[in-house]
C-alpha cells in the first residue's frame, strides 16, 4: 500500500511518516526537499509511507496514479493552503483522502471550523489528531484498504 503524506512547509510530514511507520521521528527535521519513503509492515502488508515536499509539481504528481491514500497535515497555520490543498486533490485524486492534525494548539482547535466544508467524492474528508499518537489514523487506512 502506497501513502502519501503532503502539506505544507512545517506542518509535521516528515515526523507523522516516521510515526506512522512506527520509527523514532527525527528531533530537527531539516524540511523535505526531495520526495522521500518509509517502508514498514502494517498487519503483514507492505506499506511506503512516501513524505513529500511542500507543494505540487510535475514530478511529484506523477507518482498520485500508485497512491492508495493521501494524508494532508495541517496545524492549523496555514488554513487556505490546506483547503487549496484539499481542493485540489478532490479534483486529481480518486482514492482516499485523510487530514492529520498534527499540532494541537489554539489555531488547530479552529481548524473543523475552517475546514468542515471540505468533501471528497461526496463524503466529509475524516480528520485524525495525530499530535499525540496516530493509531486511529493507521487503523482507518488499515480498514479501509481494499489491498
Amino acid at each position: 500500500m502506497n501513502i502519501a503524506i503532503v502539506g505544507h512547509r512545517g506542518s509535521g510530514k516528515t515526523t507523522l511518516s516516521h510515526m506512522l511507520a512506527g520509527l523514532d521521528s527525527p528531533v530537527h527535521p531539516n524540511g523535505t526537499s526531495t520526495l522521500n519513503y518509509v517502508a514498514c509492515q502494517w498487519d503483514n502488508k507492505d506499506v511506503l509511507i512516501w513524505d513529500f515536499p511542500p507543494g505540487f509539481s510535475p514530478e511529484t504528481l506523477t507518482f498520485l496514479n500508485d497512491i492508495r491514500c493521501v494524508i494532508v497535515c495541517a496545524d492549523g497555520r496555514r488554513v487556505q493552503s490546506t483547503k487549496s490543498c484539499l481542493e485540489a486533490l478532490s479534483v486529481m485524486f480518486k482514492g482516499t483522502i485523510v487530514i492529520a492534525v498534527t499540532k494541537y494548539s489554539v489555531f488547530s482547535a479552529l481548524l473543523p471550523f475552517y475546514l468542515f466544508d471540505c468533501c471528497h467524492e461526496n463524503t466529509c474528508i475524516p480528520a485524525f489528531y495525530t499530535s499525540t499518537g496516530c493509531n486511529l489514523i493507521r487503523s482507518f487506512l488499515i480498514n479501509n484498504s481494499s489491498e
